[in-house]
């Protein structure tokens, strides 16, 4: 079954993975004005909502992205070869989860202002920081800001990567949506949906 990009959202399966670094890396967070539907600020929809700052720190990754999960071979969607200039990591406080695994982030700093795309979590970042994978050497720093903003897809289809299936259990990865996905149901054979579960 294929879908294409809208509003529907649904849960994309992760793994865990450790964040090889020790170091608290601090940021700042800017003034942000009052919520437009006077919500508080903690759930993904602000990310949306309040651009974020913080520092960017552009470095190699050297271990395994905590979205992918135990395929790490899976191929990213097309549009991140085409409209991505890196892939990055959020802080754990802003992971929502997983939520935001395949999201798109609008960052401005000393690059100016670029797509990069969300498959990873930084344990040890505080909100506001992100870390971009670049392979650079040594790791360089800057004052970013940014926002999660529509994933370029055009008119591509969801894709549906199977990880691991069993008499009791299905699980799977949704890929290639245009904003994060939070929640899907399967439907049974007899016609009724049953509201799946998101790991990590």
């Amino acid at each position: 079954t294929t879908a294409t990009n809208a509003t529907t959202r649904a849960p994309t399966t992760r793994a865990s993975t450790t964040q090889a670094s020790t170091t608290t890396r601090a940021s700042t967070t800017s003034v942000r004005p009052p919520h437009p539907s006077g919500a508080s600020t903690t759930d993904i929809e602000d990310l949306y909502f309040y651009t974020q700052s913080g520092t960017g720190y552009y470095l190699p990754r050297t271990w395994d992205a905590t979205c992918k999960g135990v395929s790490q071979s899976q191929p990213y969607p097309a549009f991140v070869s085409t409209s991505i200039r890196y892939t990055a990591s959020l802080s754990h406080t802003q992971f929502f989860g997983g939520t935001v695994c395949g999201a798109c982030i609008q960052v401005t700093g000393a690059e100016g202002t670029f797509l990069a795309y969300v498959d990873d979590k930084c344990s040890n970042c505080d909100p506001g920081t992100i870390d971009l994978n670049k392979n650079v050497s040594p790791m360089q720093t800057s004052s970013v800001t940014w926002r999660i903003v529509d994933c370029p897809v055009g008119n591509t289809k969801l894709s549906y990567i199977f990880i691991a299936s069993s008499q009791w259990y299905l699980k799977f990865q949704i890929l290639g949506a245009r904003i994060p996905i939070d929640t899907a149901r399967i439907q049974k054979s007899d016609g009724s949906y049953h509201p799946l579960t998101r790991t990590q």
